[in-house]
């Protein structure tokens, strides 16, 4: 059975109505009873002594005597009830003066308590106390139910719910941190500098599946007992709106960086080099995108890891390809960026295993360097109305482009001669590059990059060596035209007058690899074969311009794979090396010599 409320009588009512009716304004009450008993109390004494004259026969005095001692006993009794009774009347009245006061204070405490629960109700943070042993208070705001999606807050441990969300090294770090919080002897101002929750990341089950991500953010104050932290208030926000804004932001700021970085690094670039260029990465970026197809690799699995690591050298060679030709133009973000993305290639060859979550850094790399080209893309509209060239022929002419691969190739010696401590000169048949170059010019370009880094870096000696062999202080570079075979090929020489290959290096490198046995006999152009194998380096460290050994076998799958052609290598130890390159002569090449005739 339930008992409807109601509000309880005034405690001065109350006690009125026990005291036989009493209210807080007694005193006029009171004067009129004093009259009327002593008005009777007289009348009595009148009357008392009157009839002992008349009827006793004593005098007087006797009898007021008498009535002295009969009456002053009970005038002294109804006193002393008197002045009880103004007493307990006095009381009443500051009982219910105090009772008005309470009523009073207890309307003001009601009225900041509704006010308080208003605040609770509509705050957005999630505010709460706890003890020192972790244990959340009876009151908390709405808030931290929403933030937390959790029924019930109060009696919990604050650790036991933090240890659900945080990992175990933070979880730690914040146990030690209210330790701190409830050192009365450290500084609250200290301590609160070093508060390892202002910005933590927690993921929630999500109950269509998956985790929903969110920031949040906590701040704590003491609530002191005297000299004790008797509890400490939490204030929790989430803040993932404002970290995913400063994310954007900073991104927004790196990317205009890096804009920057790619204007200023493009700007010395001729347009149809810089166009050239352009088309190189987006087909070496697609190239990878095939090698990197997901449904191949879900396939492919762990179990053949010799295809995975065939898989990372077809990338390899892209990404290296594209440094070179960055190099060559003096690209240097792009060429900055494509060491950065060898090097992740490059370790992960060196696994023993290898499955197809390795290859994740490998797309990210891809993703970013594909940001970069839409940027260089964007970057090259806008540059396109904004500079003008020297008359003098249309720029991207076949001749031009033979012209401006001979001055890019002549800074590349330049510049890497220059990083490696020697010295070289260039001698370029720019007419044979265009003869053979002709509808190619993309693979040429790319076959004579690798052969320039490699013989400045393997072949070509420092000034004092080559003194010392007796040679010029001076390398000699040359790139010249040679006969076409019976079979209709073009072709190209690459030639340096520098120490040639190194047999015995080569053969080292090929046991220490596991391609030779130590004891096994090989002829020495066998030998030199070793040095177009993938990954196959002399270096003794990786470097801008060797160490990754891939340059050879970008040339052998430029010339031999893509282009059906033949691949020549003669060298004389301590005096030359020497490629020869031979590629079907084109279509355009045949009505190009006939026109010219």
């Amino acid at each position: 059975m339930s008992t409807p409320t109601t509000k309880p009588a005034p405690l001065a009512n109350s006690i009125a109505a026990q005291s036989g009716g009493a209210t807080s304004r007694p005193a006029p009450r009171r004067a009129g009873v004093d009259v009327w008993v002593g008005g009777f109390v007289l009348l009595l004494v009148l009357l008392i002594i009157g009839y002992g004259l008349i009827f006793s026969g004593l005098s007087a005095i006797e009898i007021l005597v008498g009535l002295v001692l009969v009456v002053a006993p009970g005038l002294l009794l109804w006193n002393r009830v008197r002045a009880e009774r103004l007493r307990a009347e006095a009381a009443l009245a500051d009982l219910a003066e105090g009772h008005a006061k309470i009523s009073a204070q207890s309307s003001s405490l009601a009225l900041a308590k509704s006010e308080t629960d208003r605040i609770m109700e509509t705050v957005q943070e999630g505010l709460f106390l706890v003890d020192e042993k972790g244990i959340i208070g009876e009151y908390h705001s709405r808030a931290l139910l929403t933030i937390f999606r959790q029924d019930e807050f109060a009696g919990y441990s604050f650790f036991n719910f933090l240890q659900r969300l945080l990992s175990e090294k933070m979880f730690n770090t914040t146990k030690d941190y209210f330790g701190l919080l409830f050192d009365p002897t450290k500084k609250e101002k200290t301590v609160l500098k070093v508060n390892p929750l202002t910005e933590i990341e927690i993921n929630f089950s999500n109950p269509e599946g998956g985790f929903i991500n969110r920031y949040l953010g906590f701040s704590f104050r003491r609530i002191m007992e005297g000299d004790k932290v008797a509890r400490v208030f939490v204030a929790v926000r989430d803040i993932t709106k404002q970290v995913e804004l400063e994310k954007k932001l900073r991104e927004s700021e790196k990317h205009k960086e890096r804009q920057l970085d790619i204007l200023l690094g493009i700007v010395h670039v001729a347009p149809a080099e810089l166009a050239a260029f352009d088309k190189l990465v987006d087909t070496e970026l697609d190239n990878i995108n095939k090698t990197l197809r997901a449904e191949d690799f879900a396939r492919i699995g762990g179990t053949n890891v010799e295809t995975l690591r065939e898989r990372l050298r077809v990338v390899f060679r892209s990404v290296h390809n594209i440094k070179g030709n960055a190099a060559l133009l003096k690209l240097t973000y792009f060429q900055k960026a494509s060491t950065e993305f060898e090097a992740k290639i490059a370790d992960l060859l060196e696994r023993p295993r290898l499955n197809g979550d390795d290859f994740l850094a490998i797309v990210i790399s891809e993703a970013a360097l594909r940001d970069d080209l839409c940027d260089l893309q964007d970057l090259r509209e806008k540059l396109a109305g904004l500079r003008s060239f020297t008359p003098g022929g249309q720029v991207g002419t076949v001749n031009s482009q033979a012209a401006a691969l001979s001055a890019n190739l002549q800074q590349l010696v330049e510049e890497a001669a220059r990083d490696l401590e020697k010295a070289s000169t260039l001698s370029v048949d720019e007419f044979a590059v265009h003869t053979v170059s002709f509808g190619r010019v993309e693979l040429v370009r790319d076959v004579l990059i690798q052969l320039t880094r490699n013989a400045l870096a393997h072949s070509v000696e420092t000034p004092a060596e080559r003194v010392a062999a007796g040679k010029a202080p001076v390398a000699a570079i040359t790139i010249r035209g040679i006969p076409a075979t019976p079979e209709g090929l073009v072709g190209l020489a690459f030639r340096d007058d520098g120490r040639g290959l190194n047999l015995d290096a080569i053969r080292a490198r090929a046991v220490s690899s596991g391609l030779l046995g130590a004891e096994t006999t090989v002829a020495p152009e066998d030998l030199a074969r070793f040095i177009f194998a993938p990954g196959f380096s002399t270096a003794a460290k990786a470097g801008d311009h060797s160490g990754r050994g891939m340059g050879m076998d970008i040339i052998k799958s430029k010339v031999v794979d893509e282009a059906r052609g033949v691949l020549e290598l003669h060298s004389t130890p301590g005096r030359f090396c020497e490629f020869r390159l031979f590629l079907p002569a084109t279509a355009p090449t045949q009505a190009s010599s006939s026109a010219a005739a």
